[in-house]
């Protein structure tokens, strides 16, 4: 804190007072009070759109607040002109949602048949040259589009996130297709606090989905500069993953440089989130540094002006290539900030910067503010930016004893080796504080609290800067003469496989699945951390972290995780009969049966790990066809399961074999039932499942809790539903209509020391 001396006092020293402490922050960090007129005047409006109140009084208020300390000029172009832009850029952002023309031209139907041509404008589709399959979704531009081939072609001009079957030929960025398909909204998320697929593309201009079972026709393709510097990019990654034997390799080391993700599958995106090394994947300020960091060490011949302003455009370039995503643009507007101002020997805040390109990006996409990639990635940025040179300093403590010495007593050696233990140490530090700064974010979003994630990282990134080296050093090589790409391949898919075989390990080690805390708590910790880094008073110090070790004990206990038991219903949509997930949490014990496609899978799923489950007890499928087992499939790659209980079946039951395929390769318990209402004992578990003429049951008992469930498919598309206990003491009742979107309902429910303790009030 800042003191200054007052003559012929007593006390000759006291603290500024609060309005001097904000205008010398203000002149500091000019950004900061840009940002925060920003988010007075979008926080409201996307938070709660319906509040108009709220929306137009919060500037107004922080402007009042300000206006003192900071004066009427500062207030003005700090504050009330970056609010004002702020409510403009919002105001469009939700008028260009509402009139998309993808779903003008759909007239917002859930399905419509079209005949469409479109252009790829996805940036990681890496064409032929590659060799790499296309993204499961592709963002494309619907051109224009028909209803029937005899009706007459409509302008629409609007984007559309596409899908293509698998064998279809690997696409380039400025193609033209014609497809026959259906354009769609995507569905949300039944279960509360779920990731939504329809909220995260409308976040990004897209509300309509393409998807096609035909081959897409290819209609020709449109050149422009960012296509040519996106081929450049395909041939050179084309030349480099030539050389690979291993299609591991060859997809990480893609997605490493350019983050084309297309070669990695889900099981292995699993291994990379669970191990806490899934930044890795996305193109960021890790790969904007490193790619930046090789490229000053290969030009130190440069003279210091020069290097440091060739630096920036090569790695513009490099950024475009990636597809110039958000966190990459924020990594690079730091890197130009800070090249442009020491080449001029200017000096320059870090920080700052950070906050003038969250405030552009803002300005540029309001909705990006509710995106869990923004939020990392700022989050974890501020806190190293603003704990750098603390943690520096605290490093530099360490080694103080060195710097007394004689620099003519100091062998290469020694020099070496403290040089090499002091980035250790920053390193070590950088690394807590990322994964501090972001534990309370995986921790609500992920649901699981990833402790391995610091020793995991320090061994990654090594590899990773090595990987970014070579890559470097093999640019003009192999784009001159193609025949290098044999010597760089093989150098380049070491660090790759030794990246691959880390995560592999520490996310094996174990699932570390939590549940959800409350969104308040996420909010005390980050505070609490924040004060912690800023603290000088040593009280203040020790309140913030033993608030913050409180709430992590809180977290990490489970003491927030509800123990009641509790079974979500799904039904809708393509789930013709009725999916549900039974939660034991005080047994740990949860069952999902029936899921009849991927949303119903990934709901279910979703609601266990809320709830802490961290493995399936069991995998129920009553009958091997689509309508039963066509999601059991997406189950495994994101969540152990124990057993997979399901009847005998045809080897022309296609999901029921892939089902049984998966589990097989996972490890899971396969059991056949012989008999319809055959009864299965697992040690302390009884399961008996029934099923004919659209009638089926279940009951399923664990210790001292037993549930009798019965679903009656009525032809005319109404289902009902009743619960029981074993000795029918209690049941419910409950009817479900048919709907055309998938719902989720959820039942709480009773075991035997709840219904003995309401029976004894009673």
């Amino acid at each position: 804190m800042e003191r200054t001396a007052i003559p012929g006092s007593g006390n000759p020293i006291r603290a500024l007072p609060l309005p001097q402490r904000m205008r010398d922050f203000s002149r500091r960090v000019p950004c900061a009070v840009v940002l925060a007129g920003i988010l007075s005047a979008i926080l409201p409006g996307i938070l709660a759109p319906e509040w108009l109140l709220p929306r137009m009084l919060l500037p107004v208020l922080l402007t009042l607040a300000v206006l003192f300390p900071l004066g009427a000029r500062e207030t003005l172009f700090k504050v009330l002109l970056p609010a004002l832009a702020a409510s403009v850029s919002l105001l469009l952002a939700e008028h260009a949602n509402r009139n998309e023309p993808a779903a003008l031209f759909a007239d917002f139907r859930p399905e419509t048949g079209i005949e469409a041509e479109l252009l790829v404008t996805e940036p990681s589709v890496c064409g032929k040259a590659a060799k790499l399959p296309n993204p499961s979704m592709v963002r494309c531009r619907l051109i224009r589009a028909r209803f029937s081939p005899g009706s007459s072609w409509r302008e629409v001009n609007g984007t559309v996130m596409a899908s293509f079957p698998k064998d279809t030929p690997p696409f380039s960025y400025g193609d033209r297709l014609r497809a026959e398909g259906i354009l769609s909204f995507p569905s949300g998320s039944p279960v509360p606090g779920a990731f939504n697929y329809g909220e995260y593309l409308a976040r990004r201009g897209i509300r309509c989905l393409f998807r096609t079972a035909a081959m897409p026709e290819f209609k020709g393709h449109e050149t422009s500069p960012y296509s040519l510097l996106l081929s450049g990019r395909d041939l050179l990654l084309g030349r480099l993953l030539s050389g690979m034997d291993s299609e591991s390799d060859r997809a990480l080391t893609a997605a490493l440089l350019f983050g084309c993700l297309q070669g990695i599958d889900s099981e292995g995106r699993n291994d990379f989130i669970r191990s806490g090394t899934i930044h890795i994947l996305t193109v960021s300020g890790l790969h904007i540094g490193m790619f930046a960091g090789a490229l000053f060490f290969l030009l130190a011949f440069l003279p210091f002006r020069a290097k440091l302003l060739t630096v920036p455009f090569l790695t513009l370039l490099y950024t475009l290539a990636t597809g110039l995503q958000m966190p990459a643009f924020r990594a690079f507007l730091m890197l130009f900030c800070w090249c442009v101002l020491r080449a001029f020997l200017l000096r320059g805040s870090g920080i700052n910067s950070v906050f003038m390109a969250c405030s552009l990006l803002l300005l540029w996409n309001p909705f990006q503010v509710r995106d869990a990639g923004f939020q990392y990635s700022f989050l974890c940025v501020i806190f190293l930016v603003a704990t750098a040179p603390v943690a520096s300093q605290w490093v530099r403590m360490a080694f103080e004893r060195d710097s007394w010495r004689p620099a003519k007593t100091v062998s290469p050696a020694l020099f070496l080796k403290r040089k090499f233990l002091f980035w250790l140490w920053l390193s070590l530090a950088g690394c807590l504080t990322a994964w501090a700064a972001s534990f309370a974010l995986t921790l609500f979003y992920q649901g699981i609290s990833v402790p391995f994630a610091l020793p995991a990282n320090l061994l990654v990134l090594p590899l990773a800067w090595v990987s970014f080296l070579i890559f470097c050093t093999a640019i003009v090589p192999c784009l001159v003469i193609p025949q290098t790409a044999e010597f760089f391949s093989p150098l380049l898919a070491l660090p790759s496989a030794g990246i691959a075989r880390v995560c592999d390990f520490f996310a094996k080690l174990d699932d570390f699945t939590l549940t959800a805390p409350p969104l308040w708590s996420i909010f005390a910790g980050i505070a609490a951390l924040g004060i912690l880094y800023v603290a000088s008073n040593r009280k203040v110090f020790l309140a913030s972290l033993g608030l913050l070790l409180f709430l992590m004990f809180f977290w990490c206990s489970g003491l927030f995780s509800p123990n009641a038991p509790e079974i979500a219903v799904l039904y809708g949509g393509r789930q013709e009969t009725p999916a549900f997930a039974l939660s034991l949490p005080e047994y740990r014990f949860s069952v999902i049966a029936n899921p009849g496609d991927f949303l119903s899978a990934q709901s279910a799923v979703t609601y266990l790990k809320q709830r802490g489950h961290s493995r399936l007890s069991m995998l129920i499928l009553s009958e091997p066809g689509r309508d039963f087992a066509a999601g059991a499939k997406y189950i495994f790659p994101k969540m152990n399961v124990d057993t997979l209980l399901l009847p005998e079946f045809r080897r022309s039951s296609v999901h029921a074999v892939e089902a049984v395929e998966r589990g097989r390769r996972s490890g899971t318990r396969i059991v056949f039932l012989k008999k319809n209402g055959e009864e299965t004992v697992f040690n302390s578990q009884k399961i008996k499942t029934f099923s004919k003429n659209n009638e089926f049951s279940f009951d399923i008992s664990h210790f001292d809790f037993n549930i009798h469930i019965r679903m009656l498919a009525r032809i005319d598309g109404i289902t009902e539903m009743e619960f029981a206990d074993g000795r029918n003491r209690w049941s419910r009742k409950w009817v479900f209509p048919r709907r055309k979107e998938q719902s989720a309902t959820l039942f709480p429910l009773e075991n035997a020391a709840a219904r003995e303790e309401r029976n004894r009030i009673e």
